[in-house]
């Protein structure tokens, strides 16, 4: 399989949140981004895609 830029590139925009969420920034009463988990839910689904497609291309037609 190539190498595939574009979708490590998400995979990098989607682990921003979660750093941000870990960082714990006080925004008014509550946190900013306080929803930091949709990043790992997207970097999940993302590597789910990566590696399911490696599999296909390795089986037999």
């Amino acid at each position: 399989m190539q190498f595939r830029p574009e979708i490590d590139g998400i995979r990098t925009l989607a682990i921003i949140p979660v750093i941000i969420y870990h960082l714990k920034l006080p925004f008014g009463d509550s946190y900013f981004l306080p929803g930091g988990f949709l990043g790992v839910d997207v970097f999940l689904v993302l590597s789910g895609f990566l590696i399911t497609s490696d599999h296909d291309l390795s089986l037999p037609q």
